[in-house]
């Protein structure tokens, strides 16, 4: 793809590693990016910004604490940008929590920014994003889903209950600015519940407490395989361009918690779903479709969708898969004509693609060993368990400063034989990196 590259993106930071994602996916493809970022008690560290790739951060106000001033901000910087480059830039959000604020105050901001999502790219798209709205809209498209019923009111809480297969899940329609449902259910995305009983009586404590849900049946499943995520990007015309797959080799916090491993598959007979999907939703822009294998039925069924970013799609990039190039390119007018999808090659596959979220592994590691032996011990026999061409959010040699920056960080707030072993660790990383940088420093 070559073209109007001189055009940026505008990417809202709120995950760092999301974040980090898309400006080194951006950097490959020597597209420019528009920072915008803010801060709240508690956030970072921000590893990103030791990247190559950061430049020039506007920074706006917490959404969380003034969302009026945040939409302000955006606007006045939209307003600005569309003299400077003469046409509306895409806007792209790095979490669930800054695509809402997007969606939520669509109106304010549409005059200055294009939206990934819809057709023309200036639309709202809450109607994928609520996960009640989304599920009305698979079914009348005959997408196979789990069992979903909508609890936003009281008064849905009995039709929930007599309707509900069980064991069932409840969660959030959607985000909010601070992900409170998760800090609030010891970091889970859901809550299972076995009993009507036990449904009606947690049901009516959240819509107390101010969610909207929706409650699925939980599918069972046998193997890690039958859970996996389709990737996709669907151009104007809902062709996809590029496809591929994954499934999580490990998680935190079991069962209900986020992606720690995750190795790249291919999965064909998910492919048609997805064009199906792309279809009934008119989606334009990149798309992370979930999958689960029904052992009941053997069918493969959508839990969910990501309408952004995932959390690690530059993991995709390094094999290829630059999904935030087509996006840049499909919006700003130079992307090729359609011949056929793109998906991994048996070749690639054959290196065994696998993402590791090490620093996660090494908080818990630290927790449960006392000496730096058991401590390497565990975190050898962790990596002998997920053998193949590694990746990792942070560490990359091509922009070694986040990663290095992350060691850091590990190192100053570990303790006892964890702090001992991170820092030898560290001292190596810089011999390494000093071996490689020309001017022998990052």
């Amino acid at each position: 793809m070559t073209g109007m590259v001189e055009l940026p993106l505008v990417v809202l930071r709120s995950n760092d590693a999301c974040f980090l994602g898309i400006l080194r996916s951006c950097g490959i493809a020597g597209i420019p990016v528009i920072p915008v970022v803010f801060d709240w008690p508690g956030s970072g560290p921000w590893f990103s910004e030791a990247s190559k790739y950061y430049h020039d951060p506007i920074r706006i106000p917490n959404p969380a604490a003034d969302e009026q001033g945040a939409v302000e901000a955006l606007a006045s910087i939209g307003e600005r940008l569309v003299r400077e480059y003469g046409q509306k830039l895409l806007i792209v959000p790095s979490s669930d929590t800054n695509l809402m604020l997007l969606q939520n105050n669509f109106e304010a901001l549409s005059p200055y920014y294009l939206y990934m999502g819809a057709v023309d790219l200036d639309a709202p798209r809450l109607d994928a994003i609520r996960k009640d709205s989304l599920a009305s809209i698979l079914a009348e498209a005959q997408i196979g889903i789990p069992k979903t019923v909508a609890c936003i009111a009281p008064d849905d809480v009995d039709t929930a209950v007599s309707e509900m297969t069980y064991p069932c899940l409840y969660k959030p329609t959607h985000k909010d600015y601070v992900q409170s449902f998760q800090n609030t259910h010891n970091r889970y995305k859901a809550v299972e519940c076995r009993t009507p009983e036990e449904l009606r009586e947690r049901l009516n404590q959240e819509l107390a407490a101010g969610y909207e849900l929706v409650v699925q049946e939980k599918l069972l499943f046998s193997r890690p395989e039958d859970e996996s995520s389709c990737y996709i990007y669907s151009d104007a015309d809902q062709n996809i361009r590029l496809a591929c797959t994954a499934h999580r080799e490990g998680e935190f916090p079991k069962p209900y918690g986020t992606g720690t491993i995750f190795r790249l598959t291919w999965i064909e007979q998910l492919l048609p779903v997805a064009n199906a999907i792309v279809t009934a939703l008119r989606w334009r822009g990149l798309l992370g479709i979930e999958f689960m294998r029904s052992q009941a039925d053997g069918q493969w069924k959508v839990i969910e969708l990501n309408a952004r970013p995932w959390l690690f799609h530059h993991w995709q990039t390094v094999w290829g898969f630059n999904y935030i190039q087509h996006l840049h390119a499909d919006t700003y007018g130079y992307l090729e004509p359609f011949q056929d999808t793109r998906w991994p090659t048996p070749a690639m596959l054959d290196t065994r693609p696998v993402h590791l979220d090490w620093a996660t592994v090494v908080r818990e590691l630290g927790r449960q060993h006392s000496t730096a032996e058991e401590f390497m011990g565990g975190l050898v026999a962790w990596m002998d368990t997920t053998e193949g061409a590694r990746t990792f959010p942070y560490v990359d040699m091509d922009d070694p400063a986040p990663g290095l920056k992350e060691l850091e960080y590990l190192a100053e707030h570990a303790e006892g034989p964890l702090k001992a072993t991170l820092n030898m660790a560290q001292m190596l990383c810089r011999a390494y990196v000093a071996s490689i940088s020309p001017d022998g420093r990052l």
